[in-house]
């Protein structure tokens, strides 16, 4: 079973999404950031996102990209039943737009953390 972040890990992996974010899209850092899709909406699927990084061992973006979808997505009220997003749709969700970068950070912070439930899928961070 994973373990559970304290809040200053919490903080710090938020604080790394941000820099991220950042730099991909600095626009989410205007206006109402708790607004749906927007960056301050991120914290609320933090421990989602974890467990995802923790589990994938894909290089390339796209299996991150659905299970997004399937984890956080389907678990969105934004999202209609069909699993039409209009935010997605108009590339104005900061999460999925920056989930490559996301991913990173996140791994990033795994590692410096010595999350064993990461490293024991990703040896060679060890």
């Amino acid at each position: 079973m994973s373990r559970t972040f304290t809040q200053d890990e919490r903080t710090r992996m938020l604080a790394a999404i941000d820099r991220v974010v950042q730099l991909a899209c600095p626009e989410a850092f205007t206006g109402d950031l708790c607004k749906p899709g927007g960056v301050g909406r991120i914290a609320n699927h933090l421990d989602a996102l974890v467990e995802i990084v923790r589990r994938t061992t894909a290089t390339a973006a796209e299996p991150y990209l659905w299970q997004v979808l399937e984890d956080v997505c389907d678990y969105c009220d934004v999202q209609d039943p069909s699993c039409h997003c209009p935010l997605r749709h108009r590339n104005l969700c900061v999460l999925y737009k920056c989930v490559p970068g996301i991913t990173q950070a996140i791994a990033a912070e795994l590692i410096a953390m010595n999350d064993e439930a990461y490293l024991r899928l990703h040896p060679q961070w060890q």
